[in-house]
């Protein structure tokens, strides 16, 4: 089931989203995935043939990471992040 309604992203493409902002399922599968991280912070971007992604950036100290989701919420494994 996606968690964003009709897969439509809800942020605005090349704006930064607050991790206060960000869907909370986002927020928690993207701190699962990286427990190291302390701040997250999201943008939207649009790849053209690939579609909108939501790119998460993940910070902690001397860590830093990026997690893709598509416009459905699906965390996108990092073989297929174009």
């Amino acid at each position: 089931m996606p968690i964003f309604i009709d897969c439509i992203l809800p942020y605005n493409i090349g704006i930064g989203i607050d991790q206060d902002q960000l869907n909370r399922e986002i927020a928690s599968k993207s701190f699962e995935t990286f427990p190291q991280a302390d701040t997250i912070v999201g943008i939207v971007y649009d790849f053209c043939n690939n579609g909108k992604r939501l790119v998460i950036q993940l910070y902690g100290i001397n860590f830093n990471a990026n997690l893709f989701f598509d416009s459905c919420g699906s965390l996108i494994p990092k073989d297929l992040v174009p």
